[in-house]
C-alpha cells in the first residue's frame, strides 16, 4: 500500500517514543511501503528531502500550505518552487490550495500562492496536491482557468459527491482519509463508494485525522489498512483489490516507480 499524503516531517513524529525511523518501520510492517510527503513550506521541503535521502520510500512534494501562505508568499514564489524542483527525482507540486474554515490567511493571499503553484505545475507538466476545505466553488473555478496537463489530487476530500464529480471532470483524483471510518461521515463515505476506481487515492494526512479505532490519536502511515478496509467494505470488494488499485493510481499520478 501507499500513503498518498503524510506529513512525515511533523513534530509529532519526532516526539518520544516515536521517531521518523520508527514510524516508517511500523508502516512497512503494516504493508505500507511508500509515502508521498507534501511540504508545508519551503523549509519543510528541505527537511523532507533530507528524510528521503535516508529513507527512499518517502517521496517529497514541494509547496506552501495555505495556512503558511502569508509567511511564505512573495513575488518570487514560482521561481523558488522551480528551483526546489530542479533536481527532484520525482517532482511533485504541493501542498497548496485554499482553506475556508480557519481564517489564518486572507483568501487573496492564499489565491496568489495557489496561482504560483498552478503556474509551475502547468509549465512543467507536474502533478499537484490540493488542499480544499469549504472552498470547493472557488477552487473549482480557478482550476478551470488553468487546464493542467497532468492534473493532481484534491486531497482529504470532504465535499459532496456533486463537487467530487466536477473535480473528476477536470481530470483530478480524490484523496480519501480516515474520515471515511467516522460513523457520521456519510458524505465522505458516499464519495468513496462512487469514485471511479482509477481516480481513488488513500491517505492518512498524518499526523492528523486518525481513523477508527485510533480516532483522536496521532495518525500514522501504518493505519492506511483501516482506510482501505472501510473503502473495500463500502464498495463491496476485497481489501486486496482496493490496495492494488490505489497503489497503481498513486504510481501513475505521481510518476513513481512500480515495485
Amino acid at each position: 500500500m501507499i500513503d498518498s499524503h503524510n506529513h512525515i516531517d511533523a513534530k509529532a513524529y519526532k516526539t518520544e517514543p516515536l521517531s521518523v525511523k520508527k514510524v516508517l518501520s511500523d508502516a512497512r510492517a503494516a504493508g505500507v511501503r511508500r509515502i508521498v510527503a507534501p511540504a508545508l513550506h519551503l523549509q519543510s521541503y528541505s527537511e523532507l528531502r533530507e528524510i528521503a535521502a535516508k529513507h527512499p520510500e518517502v517521496y517529497p512534494a514541494v509547496g506552501v500550505h495555505p495556512h503558511e501562505a502569508s509567511e511564505e508568499f512573495n513575488h518570487e514564489l514560482s521561481k523558488n518552487l522551480q528551483e526546489a524542483l530542479r533536481d527532484a527525482p520525482h517532482p511533485i507540486v504541493g501542498e497548496t490550495g485554499l482553506e475556508g474554515h480557519y481564517d489564518f490567511t486572507p483568501m487573496e493571499v492564499q489565491m496568489r500562492s495557489l496561482q504560483s503553484h498552478l503556474e509551475v505545475a502547468q509549465t512543467h507538466g507536474l502533478p499537484i496536491i490540493l488542499h480544499c476545505r469549504e472552498t470547493e466553488e472557488i477552487l473549482f473555478n480557478e482550476l478551470k482557468r488553468w487546464k493542467l496537463p497532468v492534473g493532481g489530487v484534491v486531497h482529504c476530500f470532504t465535499g459532496s459527491w456533486e463537487w467530487a464529480q466536477r473535480f473528476l471532470d477536470l481530470g483530478f483524483h480524490i484523496g480519501i482519509t480516515g474520515i471515511v471510518t467516522f460513523k457520521k461521515s456519510t458524505q465522505v463515505q458516499e464519495v468513496a463508494t462512487r469514485l471511479p476506481q482509477d481516480r481513488l487515492l488513500v491517505e492518512t494526512d498524518g499526523p492528523y485525522l486518525a481513523p477508527v479505532p485510533y480516532r483522536g490519536k496521532i495518525n500514522k502511515p501504518e493505519y492506511i489498512p483501516h482506510i482501505v478496509r472501510k473503502i473495500a467494505e463500502l464498495r463491496g470488494v476485497s481489501e486486496e483489490q482496493i490496495a492494488r488499485l490505489t497503489v497503481s493510481n498513486t504510481e501513475k499520478l505521481f510518476g513513481l516507480p512500480k515495485l
